[in-house]
């Protein structure tokens, strides 16, 4: 059973290399002191599978999400120049993934040498709270 009053816990929509999405919750999410990590599945898999332990290197993006069903009605700002946009302090960056999805936000620290980097979604109203990007699945930066 998943403790909601457990404050290191992060939902997350996971998304892999393969393209396979996966929604689950994890208390030992570190990406930059252990390559691997678990996570509690909000479905089981088809093999009746209730948590799996993810590698860091396989994946694509994590999202750290405020809740999973979302509003699927909401319109997320994707560019700086939309209005009502919140720009916290960082370095504003237009990501593009190796399979050719975009994404916008703020850069803290980026180094692309290390496993990733944490991306600050732009709009505040945003569903996610902040997205793990790993580096080997970046085609592009653009620092903008």
């Amino acid at each position: 059973m998943v403790d909601s009053t457990d404050r290191t816990m992060l939902k997350m929509v996971v998304h892999k290399a393969d393209g396979k999405v996966i929604k689950g919750i994890s208390y030992n999410f570190s990406p930059f002191l252990n390559i691997v990590f678990h996570l509690e599945l909000v479905e089981p898999t088809a093999n009746g599978a209730k948590a799996m332990e993810l590698r860091v290197s396989t994946l694509k993006a994590i999202f750290i999400v405020k809740s999973f069903p979302g509003n699927p009605d909401y319109k997320d700002k994707k560019c700086f120049q939309d209005k009502g946009i919140h720009l916290q302090p960082g370095r504003k960056a237009e990501i593009e993934f190796v399979d050719g999805e975009k994404i916008c936000g703020v850069i803290f620290i980026f180094d692309p040498k290390k496993i990733g980097f944490w991306l600050f979604p732009i709009d505040p109203n945003d569903n996610n709270e902040k997205v793990f990007v790993v580096s080997n699945m970046v085609k592009e930066v653009k620092f903008v």
